[in-house]
């Protein structure tokens, strides 16, 4: 049945697919709908599974067709616009532009992606001699930069610019402008074709119709950098992009890194009905990475295998199908020629053995420093005993306890940690010497990159000094040579006197100028810069050859001439004349764009930068260092950077055409080292989500455009990329039920259990947590220890019922002994009372004792852990929470932010080891409902929550109107609780 319906929607999308290209393909269509035709007409005889892959091969052969034609076409009619060949990805991208089609993008960073952009427009300037196109960026500097670069393209008379900075040329064909610029215009040219506008005061119609008039001959709009739809803050500006967009205006998404990105084209084509191509340019890099990992002890690959990683020539070794997958030994296999697996990371990923024995040497060390410790207190303590120093007290044993190791060996790997992470002085000599500048170093402060730039000229300056004193008071030190004559070994003082010069003799005038002398500083005072006789000294002791730094005093000067009120103080121009520079949005766009120009020809070594660098600005490296491997968060709290960002950022290595490789440094820190830099670079990245949220000035649009109703406010939220995923999600968690019925709520329970396990053990750290660990990494384990806390557990309930029995029986006892007492019989139960008593005294002691041995468990230990982890900002919180939800569902006993409880785990624990038809179940029903499997449970569970969007909406509205922005019309008076009957007034 299954099989049946793939059968019939690929006949329906390969139809679909020729109709929509019959203008171009009118001579390829005619045989393959014969093709479809046959297929139809076939043998009902023929087994399904023949039938659906023989329509299978027809679908493939038919859109590889299409590609070519599509390729054809592109290179064709748009490689007269470049000077260099177009890659095949490019000429296809290319085609779909002209064949009118939205288009989504995604290249590694380098690879061309803009050149799509720059194809489209130059099919809208040159296809219409009216028609117009926009470039949106996400930053205000990349702006600035692509104005530049499209005015060389296409004239200065056509291009213009448009951010909140500035606004040159407005209304040219081709406008350059920042993506919430874009937003609000096509805000403004909104409305609604299927109804007939009713020109009231409820609406600005000036303000509509210049918006309409902006956009109306505009034919394409490219949003760079796309996946800025998922930033948290800013991204539901990239889908009000996407909804409001006029409907003869094409789209051109281009993105480096969009897991999803085929779930956001078919979103795209729904809101915009305009078909969506999603292109993704085919091989790696052009130029590949390579990552090396920098501590004090020098600069090391990062990986196992060197040309391994993200981008790098052999990828990620076959890890979740990327790169080429690594070979395995018979030796380490039993079947050589068993099926790759996609999601066991490769040893190649594995840590380089030499950072690894670096590793293992600070530990060695570590705890070598902490057993000296112990034991100099324990020999203290001995000699306080033998010399009897407490005077006869008692004295507590003062060797180091097992806490007071862990706590000493930690406080202990910190100051090592601390004494491994390099400055950036010692990175600069060692990027040098390796010939891999230039390089941008990325870092997470605005003040902490100009400090930076400042700190490594100033140990430049100092260096400079040492040498030119050094050889003023006696030229270079000579190294210790047998060569040396004995004479050169005698030094003369002023009074005449001779003495050897490693002699331990010193004279009396060098006492006084160590004593009395000035001590040794450099100046730090720095004036007139662009002298001609300074610029020696810069070429000397700086990254630039004397040329070069003529090159940037001459730039520095005419900029200073022709810009007098922002020119350049003297300690910028320092830095630039040593070749360093620093690039962030606290700076004047003037000097971010004249640093840029710098950067690109070479003239500027080193940039110390914001991550907003990364985004698309040209400025080519041959080397990217990533100075901190965390960064501060939402509420003040320091999380591991994304691996989306991480890779943006290093992806701004290696120079298309002038280098071979690129090359990506990631820096230690005193929390992070090279295992959480291996663990950032190989997870992987996380899909877009929306972040689509209604505000104050979309609540007014969305009413205006309504002309008051919320009509177009509900229509307009319901667009949103969350609400489509949402009705996906439905459909496919709806299809699964249906396909296996009673036991898909048990098997999902038991998915989500198996998953809050795997989500535990990935939080663990195995250096403090090494038994928890080894406890969720082996099910025998596991299974043993879930049956021995459960048997316990029912030790202990069997002795706190005999205690309520003995209990019971005393009290009876105690009734029987007050009448007998009246009768003068009290005596002969005295002895049975009290062994009663003796008897729940010992009953009492071992319920203590089994309490204690319950509370001692390690799936007690496992519950405390857990907790600690849900409350913390680790990237497994999510999948824990989401599994933790799925499993209490059923349980009305429990609530949702009730603690983990050791008996929970257990219960997970038994399901956990015994699902094995389950687990075949469950992967079955993420495949048929078309669901990740790994995703399952965090589908199920959103599926679950509530979307509030329009509430959110309305109580917007409820404040805006509290604040007199808005008046309710009469009928909204009247019926306040429906609404669609609401209406206001702006």
């Amino acid at each position: 049945m299954m099989q049946n319906a793939r059968f019939l929607l690929l006949l329906q999308v390969l139809s679909m697919s020729c109709h929509l290209l019959q203008h171009q393909v009118h001579a390829f269509i005619l045989p393959q709908q014969a093709n479809i035709n046959n297929l139809q007409t076939r043998n009902v005889q023929q087994s399904p599974s023949i039938l659906f892959q023989s329509a299978e091969k027809d679908f493939v052969d038919a859109f590889d067709a299409v590609d070519d034609l599509m390729e054809q076409s592109g290179r064709e009619k748009l490689q007269q616009y470049f000077d260099f060949p177009i890659d095949s990805w490019q000429a296809s991208s290319g085609g779909e532009i002209l064949a009118g089609n939205n288009v989504i993008v995604c290249a590694p960073t380098g690879a061309g992606k803009t050149v799509v952009g720059e194809m489209a427009l130059h099919h809208a300037f040159h296809s219409d001699p009216n028609g117009a196109a926009i470039y949106t960026t996400p930053l205000k500097a990349l702006s600035n930069q692509k104005y530049a670069e499209l005015r060389k393209i296409f004239g200065p008379r056509n291009v213009g610019l448009s951010t909140g900075d500035m606004s040159i040329n407005r209304g040219a064909r081709i406008m350059v402008m920042t993506t919430e610029v874009y937003r609000n215009m096509a805000w403004r040219a909104m409305d609604d074709a299927d109804e007939e506008e009713d020109h009231d005061d409820l609406m600005d119609d000036d303000l509509s119709q210049r918006g309409r008039n902006e956009l109306s001959n505009v034919k394409v709009v490219v949003l760079d950098e796309f996946h800025y739809m998922g930033q948290k803050g800013r991204g539901g500006v990239w889908e009000e992009c996407v909804i409001t967009s006029p409907s003869h205006t094409q789209i051109v998404g281009l993105s480096a890194t969009l897991p999803n990105a085929d779930q956001l084209g078919m979103w795209m084509e729904k809101v915009t009905e305009r078909k969506t191509t999603l292109v993704e340019a085919t091989g790696g890099r052009p130029v590949p990475l390579r990552f090396l990992f920098a501590s004090r002890d020098g600069v090391e690959p990062l990986f196992r295998n060197e040309d391994a990683g993200p981008g790098s020539p052999l990828g990620l070794l076959g890890l979740r199908g990327d790169g080429i997958p690594e070979k395995k030994s018979k030796k380490n296999s039993k079947n050589a020629e068993a099926e790759f697996d996609k999601d066991e990371i490769p040893k190649g990923l594995d840590l380089n053995p030499k950072l690894k024995s670096m590793l293992n040497k600070r530990t060695e060390a570590v705890n070598r420093m902490v057993a000296k410790k112990a034991l100099r207190m324990k020999d203290e303590k001995l000699r306080r005993d033998e010399y009897g120093g407490d005077g006869g007290r008692k004295r507590r044993d003062s060797a180091l306890s097992p806490r007071e190791q862990k706590r000493e060996r930690e406080r202990l790997l910190k100051t090592e940690m601390r004494k491994s992470v390099p400055s950036l002085h010692f990175l600069l000599r060692k990027l040098d010497q390796k010939s891999l500048l230039p390089a941008i170093f990325f870092l997470f402060s605005r003040a902490g990159c100009d400090e930076a730039a400042e700190n490594v000229c100033f140990q430049m300056r100092k260096g400079a000094e040492i040498v030119k004193r050094a050889n003023y008071e006696g030229g270079p030190r000579q190294g210790r040579q047998r060569s040396v004559r004995k004479s050169e070994a005698v030094l003369k003082d002023k009074s005449g006197r001779s003495f050897r010069s490693n002699s331990n003799y010193v004279t009396e005038d060098t006492m006084s100028n160590i004593l009395e002398g000035p001590n040794f500083r450099v100046d730090t005072e720095i004036s007139n810069p662009l002298e001609e006789s300074n610029l020696l000294g810069y070429a000397e002791r700086g990254l630039l050859t004397y040329p070069q730094v003529k090159d940037v005093a001459a730039r520095v000067e005419s900029f200073n001439r022709q810009n007098e009120e922002i020119k350049f103080s003297d300690e910028t121009i320092d830095r630039l004349l040593h070749g360093v520079g620093s690039h962030h949005a606290g700076q004047l766009p003037a000097h971010k764009a004249f640093a840029e120009a710098l950067f690109r020809v070479q003239l500027m070594k080193v940039v110390f930068a914001t991550e907003t660098l990364a985004a698309g600005i040209n400025m080519p490296a041959r080397t990217t260092v990533i100075c901190s491997l965390a960064k501060r968060g939402e509420g003040g709290s320091m999380n591991a950077l994304d691996t989306a960002n991480t890779l943006q950022m290093a992806g701004r290595a290696g120079r298309r055409g002038m280098d071979t490789d690129g090359t990506c440094v990631l820096v230690t820190t005193p929390f992070e080292g090279p295992e959480e830099a291996i663990d950032i670079l190989v997870s992987e990245i996380k899909p877009v989500e929306s972040q689509f949220s209604p505000g104050y000035a979309l609540a007014v649009n969305l009413i205006a455009r309504g002309e008051g109703k919320l009509d177009v406010a509900q229509k307009l939220v319901q667009k949103s990329f969350a609400q489509w995923n949402r009705q996906q999600v439905e459909n496919q968690v709806e299809t699964a039920k249906q396909l296996h019925g009673e036991d898909f709520d048990s098997m999902i329970e038991t998915a989500a259990h198996e998953q809050f396990l795997d989500s535990l053990k990935l939080s663990l750290d195995k250096g403090r947590h090494m038994r928890m660990y080894e406890v969720l990494e082996d099910k025998a384990l596991l299974k043993k220890a879930s049956k021995s806390f459960a048997g316990l557990y029912q030790i202990l309930n069997l002795e706190e019922s005999t205690l309520s029995y003995l209990q019971k029986e005393l009290d009876v006892m105690s009734n029987i002994d007050s009448v007998m007492d009246e009768d003068g019989l009290s005596d002969l139960l005295s002895e049975d009372n009290m062994n009663v008593e003796e008897e729940m005294t010992r009953q009492r002691q071992r319920i203590q004792n089994a309490r204690e041995d319950v509370s001692n468990h390690i799936m007690n230990a496992l519950a405390v852990e857990a907790n600690t982890v849900l409350r913390s900002s680790l990237s497994v919180v999510e999948d824990m929470k989401a599994a933790l939800s799925v499993s209490r569902k059923n349980n009305p006993d429990v609530k949702q932010d009730d603690n983990v409880t050791p008996f929970e785990l257990t219960a997970y624990a038994k399901s956990s080891v015994t699902m094995s038809r389950k687990r075949r179940k469950q992967k079955n029903a993420a495949k048929d409902s078309g669901i990740d499997e790994s995703s399952l449970i965090g589908v199920l569970n959103a599926v679950e929550d509530k979307d509030d969007s329009l509430e959110d909406l309305m109580a917007l509205i409820n404040v805006l109107q509290s604040y007199g922005c808005i008046t309710p019309s009469e009928d909204s008076k009247l019926n306040p609780d429906h609404m669609n009957a609401q209406s206001y007034r702006i």
